[in-house]
């Protein structure tokens, strides 16, 4: 085949709407797998694989599949950053396609489709949660999937895919099974119940397809609710404690402006677009519900002062209902203009993703102090580190020739590490109060312990000596909050047993 013949048939491929779509999804996954590899563990991956090793159930805030799917990528490959990632870079990658899928369903062209697709794709957030292995991707996935069955309702082209008591039901198992993952699902399906009040929609409560989807859904939260009720309900701790400590550090009013960076100014813009043109008279019902979902969400992070990415789930399809009227306007300008401003668009976009994930070099990421832009690259430690520090300070407090030592520690993530990697450097395995160790390691009575971010007062209650031994500090010296800096106390003599006030030593974040 000539070049020029092959030139022919990828740009007639090219024209097809789902084929561009998943063009852009596909460059977006070779981005990604190209790059995982590049970076450590998040802390919160550590948790996830030692969650998948204790396959204990329900917990504090579990999401039972993405434990699952650690457990997936720890037994296939190993204690790999790369295996456990590819799970959320596909999930990533539906994300993208699902969003494309959203703007079809609105009746938007080609252009409104890949449109739609690039702004998810190059979305920081989006990016962020394609490369590493959490809760957000598959979130994000539960609700494109949602969004993109929804509007099924208003395209007639998909009338025949599936009738609506069908369609209700199965959206009634994607938020059951999106909750299992996410509580944040809730507001989800709050958003979705708002977007049938104002459409026509509204006239299927008098069926029994929403309900009978209420209830399939309910039925996932069975479990969950079982052992959070019989736990005390942590659940609701831990939403407290977190969305205390976000009104603590991000004002109201800075959850609003933390869009741009999540989303790319762009992508803000033709979601923000999305939002006016489907709450104008005359909007189709499609883009009315896309404005109205969105919305609804906005204003419930806002009013629970959830965490600014919270929003960033519904965004997909207020891209989607935007990129219509973008693509239109894009239109109408000179094709030189149009080819201008897309790349513009994609090279702000590459630098804007250069700090969204540890990609460049650590020497690099200091100098230009992109830690200050997203300060979520600190919880890309270097966790060989971290453990050999607490390793050495256990061999000098004289821990390691003392029976019956261990490792206390506050944080989840530290815990993690030192469980996952503390063998090698001769440690035992941690015991914390920090969220589900909380109750894994509950009971475990030792007779020393070299303790990580407990006060001296608290430790004082337990142990008669008490002796600072020296700090954890991060390689470049920030504070994550969680793990580092901390201060190190070689605790003996236990003068009560830590069940006493093991209530005390509970931290949720």
């Amino acid at each position: 085949m000539s070049a020029s013949s092959l030139r022919v048939r990828i740009e007639a491929a090219l024209r097809d709407d789902r084929l561009a779509v998943a063009a852009i999804a596909l460059l977006a996954l070779a981005a990604h797998l190209l790059t995982i590899h590049l970076y450590g563990f998040h802390r919160d991956e550590l948790y996830l694989i030692v969650s998948g090793r204790q396959l204990g159930g329900p917990g504090v805030n579990h999401a039972t599949p993405t434990v699952l799917l650690a457990r997936a990528a720890d037994l296939i490959g190993g204690l790999s950053p790369f295996a456990q990632r590819i799970p959320d870079t596909l999930f990533g990658m539906a994300v993208v396609v699902l969003t494309g899928a959203c703007a079809r369903r609105l009746s938007g062209g080609r252009g409104a489709q890949v449109l739609a697709a690039l702004a998810v794709a190059t979305g920081p957030i989006f990016f962020f949660s394609a490369g590493v292995h959490g809760t957000n991707a598959p979130d994000q996935l539960c609700w494109a999937l949602t969004g993109w069955i929804f509007l099924g309702f208003f395209d007639l082209r998909s009338a025949g895919w599936l009738t609506a008591p069908r369609r209700w039901e199965l959206l009634g198992g994607i938020i059951g099974l999106g909750f299992l993952t996410k509580a944040t699902v809730l507001i989800c399906a709050a958003g979705l119940v708002a977007a049938m009040l104002v459409t026509q929609l509204r006239s299927q409560l008098r069926t029994a397809g929403p309900w009978v989807g209420a209830a399939i859904a309910l039925l996932f939260l069975v479990p969950t609710a079982i052992w959070q009720q019989r736990h005390g309900w942590p659940l609701l701790e831990f939403i407290a404690d977190s969305n205390a400590a976000v009104r603590r550090r991000t004002p109201t009013a800075a959850i609003l402006l933390d869009q741009a960076r999540l989303l790319h100014p762009v992508g803000l813009a033709v979601a923000a677009i999305g939002v006016v043109s489907g709450l104008r008279r005359g909007a189709s019902a499609g883009q009315r519900a896309a404005a109205v979902w969105f919305v609804t969400v906005l204003v419930a992070v806002l009013a629970l002062h959830g965490k600014p990415y919270y929003v960033a789930s519904a965004a997909p399809l207020a891209i989607a209902a935007g990129s219509i009227a973008c693509a239109r306007w894009l239109s109408s300008l000179s094709a030189r203009t149009a080819r201008a401003l897309l790349a513009g668009w994609l090279v702000s976009a590459a630098a804007t993703l250069a700090g969204t994930l540890p990609l460049l070099p650590a020497a690099l990421q200091e100098r230009l102090q992109l830690v200050r832009l997203n300060p979520e690259l600190i919880q890309f430690a270097d966790w060989n580190n971290h453990v050999a520090q607490i390793a050495d300070a256990y061999r000098r407090a004289g821990l390691a020739a003392t029976p019956g030592a261990a490792i206390l520690t506050e944080s989840y993530g530290t815990a993690s590490a030192v469980d996952l990697l503390g063998a090698a450097h001769g440690l035992p395995r941690a015991i914390s109060g920090g969220n589900d160790f909380f109750y894994w390691t509950a009971g475990v009575e030792p007779q020393a312990v070299l303790a990580l971010g407990y006060s001296p007062a608290l430790l004082s209650a337990l142990f008669d000596e008490v002796t600072e031994v020296g700090t954890i500090r991060g390689v470049s010296d920030h504070d994550n909050r969680f793990d580092f800096p901390r201060v190190a106390y070689v605790c003996r003599h236990r003068k009560r047993a830590l069940s006493g006030l093991w209530a005390d030593l509970r931290r949720f974040d």
